[in-house]
């Protein structure tokens, strides 16, 4: 009786521990998400200490876990006044600071998930809470960034030429490389500063060279108009941090374009009889340009006998005049501001930065100080944008080994496994082919074949592509992709090897097959649901242990009682005691009750 009494006991405070322990936990601190810079040292406050509710001089320890609230997974802890890593944690990693948080001192993705602090206060309980994190990538500058636009003037402002002959003109907003991703919205701004909402539809990718981030883009359609038209694009999204709400703001100008068979016509009639060819110039777009001029590159007018000179753009005519030099004073003509042009000492244009405005046909007077004479000369100028390294590109590679090497896995249950070669936003386009590559060296052309389309993402360039199919092979094979183009420079005719690998996957089927002959009674005790994993056996065999453990249980308490009557009947009578068949039904009894848990069908 005194042993329920103290089972009884032992139950209600255990239910007061469980009671006690969940009210401390409901009472936890909640706190909002918080975003942390990646590859920066970030900070993650314990709400309970950060909300003042547990004065910083009463802390004597804290422990900070993550992801869940267990011994092996504390990651650092303080004790009075000793901070120190835990579970074999480096030094460096993380820290305590002065106000009790979490100090992550270089913030990576494998980081992102839910902290829990637990504070012991001097003569109270302890007190948990926690904090979720989540990690953050921040665009670069400039966002939002707009395509189309010409010429960045601030921040927040910048301008964009149309041509009005385009057939659908756009305009694309675009911030590249944030984690979460960002929102955008196009909006009408009046004069006024007033704004009228055109669209919030936006879309997001992930970005192609920044890993786990990603590229929002979204682009409206505009009418080509006489005045002035500005539209605003605004960004919204946790990775802006503080400038969440930044925008930019495009005027759009509509650009009249000039037939050209006047001007061919008065280059033909006037000009071109008398100039010296300069041929096709390339300059690349953001980078300072130099422009020769044919008669004094070529030596037939010698620099010390130059009077003067005048450089001109698109046509000779006084109002095309961009900069003239004479009797050693170089000046800007027809408004130009200073920066924008130059003439060094080879009597060279210098553009200070090309931009797709400055393509076309530049002329050049030059006066012979000896002679007097007047040579005209003219030179043609393209706008080139070099490819980003890495080029080319095979996106089916899966490591890279070196510039021009790489390697590619295919598994053999593709049905139709293709290579593709790409070389992203160039100006002009870049051509490409594939060949077959042997072990020698000597190769053989598969496929001159290429698409070309714009690039999606960089102003007025385009993207090259070419795909061919391969056959799986049991031994490596070879493949080479080349590129040729003016885009590429110097380096026109680069190339990547690219060694194809089939891998063999494994069929499911005969290993099933195994398991199942090598283990036959497993369909005989086959169990449904969670009883089919791993885990699930070792749940089993144990709810089954426990059951049985029971059910001995149950027959030794009836045993115990059948013998405690039997000890009660001895008491009451020596006579019956001494009856053997009384000792003989007992025994028989038990026996009779053993035999029937050891029937097999029990088990």
């Amino acid at each position: 009786m005194i042993q329920a009494h103290k089972a009884d006991l032992w139950m209600v405070l255990l239910l007061v521990i469980i009671v006690v322990v969940t009210r401390i936990q409901a009472s936890s601190n909640e706190d909002g998400t918080i975003f942390l810079e990646r590859g920066n040292p970030g900070i993650l406050s314990c709400p309970p200490v950060a909300s003042g509710r547990i004065p910083l001089g009463q802390i004597i320890a804290m422990y900070w876990y993550f992801p869940r609230v267990r011994d092996e997974d504390i990651l650092i802890s303080y004790f009075f006044g000793n901070v120190g890593p835990q579970n074999g944690i480096p030094e460096g990693v993380y820290d305590i600071n002065g106000n009790f948080s979490l100090v992550i001192e270089n913030v990576t993705d494998s980081d992102e998930g839910t902290y829990y602090c637990r504070v012991k206060p001097r003569l109270r309980m302890m007190v948990d809470g926690h904090v979720a994190m989540r990690v953050k990538v921040s665009p670069k500058e400039p966002f939002p960034d707009v395509t189309q636009c010409t010429e960045r003037i601030s921040e927040t402002a910048c301008e964009a030429v149309l041509p009005n002959d385009i057939e659908k003109p756009m305009l694309t907003c675009i911030v590249r490389d944030a984690k979460p991703a960002v929102a955008l919205r196009w909006l009408l701004e009046n004069s006024d500063g007033g704004t009228q909402l055109i669209s919030d539809r936006f879309t997001v990718q992930p970005s192609e060279y920044s890993v786990n981030t990603f590229t929002t883009s979204a682009s409206i359609p505009i009418v080509a108009s006489d005045v002035d038209t500005m539209y605003r694009c605004q960004a919204y999204g946790e990775a802006l941090g503080a400038r969440n709400g930044s925008h930019v703001t495009v005027t759009v100008t509509t650009a009249h374009r000039t037939l050209q068979t006047p001007l061919v016509s008065v280059v033909a009639t006037g000009i071109q009889a008398s100039s010296n060819e300069g041929g096709t110039i390339f300059l690349e777009r953001g980078n300072p340009g130099i422009l020769s001029c044919a008669p004094v590159a070529s030596g037939q007018i010698p620099l010390n006998q130059i009077d003067g000179m005048r450089w001109y753009f698109r046509q000779i005519r006084e109002e095309n005049l961009l900069i003239s030099y004479f009797l050693k004073k170089v000046t800007l003509q027809n408004g130009i501001p200073e920066g924008v042009y130059g003439i060094n000492g080879n009597f060279s244009l210098v553009i200070e930065n090309v931009t797709d405005s400055d393509e076309g046909t530049y002329y050049c007077k030059v006066t012979d100080r000896g002679k007097k004479a007047l040579v005209n000369g003219n030179v043609t100028m393209h706008v080139k944008v070099s490819p980003k390294e890495q080029f080319p590109d095979i996106t089916q590679c899966t490591q890279r080994i070196s510039e021009t090497a790489c390697e590619a896995e295919l598994p053999n249950d593709i049905k139709k496994p293709r290579l593709t070669c790409i070389v992203r936003d160039t100006k002009p386009a870049v051509a490409l082919r594939w060949l077959l590559e042997y072990s020698d060296g000597d190769t053989h052309l598969i496929s001159d074949r290429f698409t070309v389309q714009p690039s999606e993402y960089s102003a007025n360039t385009f993207t090259t592509s070419a795909s061919i199919p391969i056959i799986a092979s049991p031994v490596d094979t070879m493949y080479r992709c080349q590129a040729y183009g003016e885009a590429l420079g110097a380096r026109s005719g680069s190339y990547v090897t690219v060694t194809v690998t089939t891998t063999h996957h494994t069929p499911l089927a005969p290993s099933s097959a195994v398991t199942i002959k090598e283990a036959p009674c497993t369909l005989h005790n086959a169990v449904i649901g969670p009883a089919d994993t791993p885990d699930g056996y070792g749940y089993a065999f144990i709810g089954t242990a426990v059951f049985l453990c029971l059910v001995i249980v149950g027959l030794v308490i009836v045993l115990c009682k059948k013998h405690s009557k039997a000890d009660n009947s001895r008491e009451n009578g020596a006579a019956e005691m001494q009856d053997p068949r009384v000792n003989s039904g007992k025994w028989t009894w038990i026996r009779k009750s053993w035999s029937h848990l050891t029937r097999t069908d029990m088990v």
